[in-house]
């Protein structure tokens, strides 16, 4: 309940809100003031976690500071993913950097201990340190390997006999040991494509082939890219506009023959219709909920180019 308040009060102070059509128009410039109150969960909630360093470089480049840990899966991970596999800066560099080392100084405690969950690095930020390429982030990568490598012998080490693992198995399933042993592996294997990608003289792809002939069968050469999320155009439009605009937020959705079109169909409750710009650049998000098999919608980026005319480009759509 406290949550749900919360989010009205969020809405109603910063959002322009038409109660008729129940459409949602934001300006990315109160973002950050949401994100200092509130937190960016709260910014990534209102902004429906649309990528606005596309439309407004300062804001999103500003709520990189209220990103303090990386967490899988989370909506800061996600937006911080999104920027990082698209957006190549130098405060996203030296984010990553910052995010990675504080991940792999945690793996560099790790023991073997066949009670604990192993400490792992998220392939997705594997992905955005490849892309941005921070500073001494290979020789960070290097040690986590060594100190990996290290931890599959001590698991080895661990085994209990063959004919222990054998009944166990078809007790219990995998012996923990033996799959906290093709854990690191897999591990090893994330780290040292890492290293491929960024040409590292210490890459090795006899290594690499190692630690994948230890993985199950359904892990072997594993998509290291599945968790690439780089920002994409598809088709766009172009609509003329019946009045003449300055930005975004002065366009009368509801009125314009052409947006009021393409919205018609997201007129029930379980819909919705957003908007969030940055003066002649913004994204218009649509999308319904009902029935399982109902659900869809799309995301625009719209481009204000002339005083009355607006490019419709989509970004996504789905259905569920």
């Amino acid at each position: 309940m406290k949550r749900k308040l919360l989010i009205i009060w969020i809405l109603g102070f910063f959002v322009t809100f038409s109660k008729r059509q129940e459409l949602r128009i934001i300006k990315t410039d109160s973002l950050y003031y949401i994100a200092k109150e509130f937190g960016l969960d709260s910014v990534l909630l209102v902004s429906r976690n649309l990528p606005i360093y596309k439309i407004d470089s300062l804001t999103a480049t500003n709520l990189l500071g209220f990103i303090y840990g990386y967490s899988f899966p989370s909506k800061s991970e996600y937006f911080f993913r999104q920027m990082a596999h698209s957006w190549k800066t130098k405060p996203i560099q030296e984010k990553t950097r910052k995010l990675a080392v504080a991940q792999i100084k945690s793996m560099l405690t790790e023991t073997a201990n066949p009670e604990r969950r192993l400490i792992d690095i998220d392939d997705g930020l594997l992905i955005a340190i490849t892309i941005q390429k921070p500073d001494s982030m290979e020789n960070y990568l290097i040690d986590v390997y060594a100190h990996y490598s290290n931890l599959a012998e001590q698991y080895k080490e661990l085994f209990p006999s063959a004919f222990k693992r054998f009944i166990h198995f078809f007790k219990d399933g995998t012996h923990r040991t033996v799959s906290l042993y093709k854990d690191v592996h897999m591990t090893c294997y994330k780290i040292m494509w890492a290293l491929g990608e960024l040409e590292s003289s210490f890459y090795d792809k006899k290594k690499l082939s190692y630690h994948n002939s230890k993985l199950e069968q359904w892990r072997k050469n594993p998509k290291m890219l599945r968790y690439y999320t780089p920002y994409r155009e598809y088709e766009e439009k172009e609509i003329l506009l019946s009045q003449n605009y300055q930005s975004i937020g002065e366009i009368d959705f509801l009125n314009e023959p052409e947006l009021v079109e393409i919205l018609r169909d997201y007129s029930r409750t379980e819909c919705w219709k957003f908007v969030v710009y940055h003066n002649k650049l913004g994204f218009l998000d649509v999308g319904c909920s009902f029935a399982a098999l109902a659900g869809h919608g799309s995301t625009f980026k719209i481009e204000l180019y002339e005083s009355n005319r607006i490019r419709l480009t989509v970004i996504s759509r789905w259905i569920s």
